[in-house]
């Protein structure tokens, strides 16, 4: 902390040191930011470097995969659904349950929505 005079006024000395420790905050602040990227460049780097085991890979394009088809039946449910007064939110969970589970997770959906929520 910088010393200030003694004759400036106790409030504005609390001013001043408050403003101080914001900005050495802000200093630790921009630290963690450096850290955070650091260490994803690191990481983008080690993988690049080394690589991805084949199933990892897979296995993760699966489940996206899985994902956008639920999106995408859960948005077919809300367009013919429509009609019937069926609607079904569209988040993680609900594609989820409805891509990795199909057609029994939707029903499942449908029945919570209808019975137990509403």
């Amino acid at each position: 902390m910088i010393p200030l005079p003694f004759h400036i006024g106790l409030s504005y000395r609390k001013e001043v040191g408050i403003y101080l420790k914001i900005k050495q905050l802000e200093g630790e602040k921009m630290m963690n930011e450096t850290v955070v990227i650091v260490s994803i460049v690191s990481l983008i780097v080690i993988i690049l470097l080394v690589g991805i085991p084949i199933r990892l890979t897979r296995f993760i394009g699966e489940g996206i995969a899985r994902l956008v088809i639920g999106a995408l039946f859960i948005f077919l449910i809300n367009v013919v659904g429509g009609v019937l007064g069926i609607h079904l939110p569209i988040n993680l969970f609900t594609v989820a349950v409805t891509g990795f589970l199909g057609i029994p997770g939707v029903v499942a959906l449908i029945f919570l929505q209808q019975y137990v929520i509403s």
